[in-house]
């Protein structure tokens, strides 16, 4: 018999987010003219990472300076206030073909085996307008007995790395719950494919439905599948904009996990003008996350 899934609740203790620009032959001097800031860290192709990994592009990356036992989406509002004005250089480094990524980086370190979170729509815009992605990375500490809490680049560095280490396993979900026990608003989820689900998401007075891919698929993929969906029917976003939640479970046998977010995907609540939630878990390994 398989472990249960433990349902002690964490918190998060530390967060950052920053800016990363990869690309070849960057000139450093420019993006920070350009944007009106000076990085917080640049490297070049070739330069060896505290792990001892030699990256393979050459990175601008700006910070956010808040104290890190700032809330995520302080983080973000930070990034998204700095860089506002700067959106038509950032739009021009997207369609660069010499710029091999421009996305956000995000950390949380959580106190615990589980957390929630949730992410304002407008921390999230100034992404979706670019259609750059997001990379969520989480690290899960039991510091009950230490007040260690590991620095932005030691997660950076390892995070990223852990997270794409096929050994561990994850399951994600995507949830829209609705408060509303409208029949016409059940029956138009349903009609799109997506399969009703009681969660501890749902609210007590709603009902919540799932989106229909595998839980092996990442909630990317979800998000985006939730979002072609949803717009075939621009008077019932525009119905679900009063009342919807949609939350990300999201959940990794691996202590230093992770997953990405793409801009597509990110375009949802901020069409919706909602939070995104995330419920992040740590599983047992051989554990199944999701039970039905």
């Amino acid at each position: 018999m398989q472990p249960a899934v433990p349902k002690a609740k964490g918190r998060v203790v530390s967060s950052n987010a920053s800016l990363q620009i990869y690309g070849v032959e960057l000139n450093f001097d420019t993006i920070a003219r350009e944007l009106a800031t000076s990085a917080t860290s640049t490297r070049r192709k070739g330069d060896a990472t505290r792990s001892g990994y030699a990256i393979k592009n050459d990175l601008w990356s700006i910070a956010s300076p808040l104290e890190r036992s700032s809330q995520l989406d302080e983080h973000l509002r930070w990034l998204a206030n700095l860089l506002q004005p700067r959106l038509g250089f950032l739009r021009a480094l997207v369609r660069d073909p010499e710029i091999w990524r421009v996305n956000i980086f995000s950390a949380v370190t959580i106190d615990g085996r589980s957390c929630g979170l949730k992410l304002p729509h407008e921390s999230l815009s100034f992404l979706a307008e670019l259609g750059i992605g997001m990379e969520l990375s989480l690290v899960f500490l039991n510091l009950s007995d230490s007040n260690e809490v590991i620095s932005d680049q030691h997660e950076s560095e390892v995070a990223s790395r852990f997270s794409k280490d096929d050994r561990y396993k994850t399951e994600s979900r995507v949830t829209i719950a609705v408060p509303s026990r409208d029949p016409a608003v059940h029956h138009t989820l349903s009609s799109l494919g997506l399969r009703f689900a009681k969660s501890a998401e749902t609210p007590s007075d709603g009902a919540g439905f799932q989106v229909p891919l595998s839980e092996l698929e990442d909630f990317d993929s979800q998000l985006k599948w939730l979002a072609r969906s949803l717009s075939q029917s621009d008077r019932f976003v525009q119905q679900l904009t009063r009342n919807v939640d949609i939350t990300c479970g999201f959940a990794t046998e691996c202590q230093w996990g992770g997953t990405w977010l793409s801009g597509e995907a990110l375009r949802l609540p901020v069409l919706l003008h909602i939070p995104l939630g995330f419920q992040l878990r740590l599983l047992p390994v051989e554990a199944t996350a999701f039970r039905k």
